[in-house]
């Protein structure tokens, strides 16, 4: 049985970047606690490791260390580095990243499920090489790109940089493309690089997109992006989110609520 349970379980490796502590160890503790350890492992990488305080954090670092600065080349560099050694362990079947100011908002079967369910991968997939006043942002980090033959506009491609969940196949492509230093003078790359270099190499099937991702919805308290597996945030980070809350973005297919301040009120419905 043993030897059956360890051919037939597909691992999701959770790749955390943090600046030092999760926001929310507590409903994370809760979350895996749900699983069988058969199920997932946890790579995490932090800013400041010195200062890490938490055993979720500080029991899964990876030996690198990058120093990351906002909106840098250093972050892309970063998830690719977590998803690669993510792969090294050949049970593991997805990968996804996350920050420490995201929590779950579904049970630890229920993402399991998802995230295995199918052999894609997934983003949010934003086209941004029409002349659409939506996609202006990603467009004008075009201008900065060192160069614009091998990555054209027609292949310009924008997406959440957290939540992307990363397929075996798409990680063996991304380690043997590496043209980051070609996004090396764009802004916020990590929020480009992934898909711009699907949408090059003509592997865009590999992934499960969602063309609607960047036309968020403002509410008074929180925007909402996208479809599964991500939701919520806002760039000051979220105070409290209620059940409702909570339960709209499980009807729209989301995994994850994000940008959760340090001390913000969660429902104990959160991972139920």
């Amino acid at each position: 049985m043993g030897l059956t349970k360890y051919i037939d379980m597909k691992k999701v490796a959770f790749c955390f970047a943090t600046y030092e502590n999760m926001s929310h160890p507590k409903i994370w503790e809760d979350f895996f606690a749900q699983a069988d350890p058969d199920q997932y492992v946890i790579h995490t990488h932090a800013k400041y490791p010195e200062a890490v305080t938490q055993s979720l954090v500080k029991n899964h670092l990876i030996s690198e260390h990058y120093d990351t600065t906002w909106g840098g080349i250093k972050l892309a560099r970063l998830w690719l580095r977590m998803f690669h050694l993510a792969f090294e362990n050949q049970s593991v079947y997805k990968a996804i990243n996350l920050s420490q100011s995201c929590v779950p908002i579904r049970s630890f079967q229920e993402t399991y499920e998802s995230l295995t369910q199918t052999d894609k991968g997934f983003m949010g997939w934003c086209d941004c090489s029409t002349n659409d006043p939506e996609r202006r942002w990603f467009q004008f980090r075009y201008q900065a790109i060192k160069d614009k033959n091998l990555f054209p506009a027609t292949h310009w491609v924008g997406h959440m940089a957290e939540g992307i969940v990363v397929s075996r196949e798409m990680n063996e492509l991304l380690l043997n493309n590496d043209n980051t230093a070609i996004f090396e003078n764009v802004s916020f790359p990590e929020e480009l690089y992934i898909g711009c270099t699907l949408s090059m190499l003509g592997k865009k099937s590999l992934i499960l997109t969602n063309p609607n991702s960047h036309n968020s919805q403002h509410g008074i308290h929180h925007r909402l992006e996208g479809s599964h597996p991500w939701g919520g945030g806002s760039h000051t980070g979220l105070s409290s989110i209620s059940e409702k809350f909570i339960q709209e973005l499980r009807s729209r297919g989301h995994l994850f609520v994000r940008k959760l301040a340090p001390g913000a009120q969660v429902p104990a419905m959160c991972i139920q």
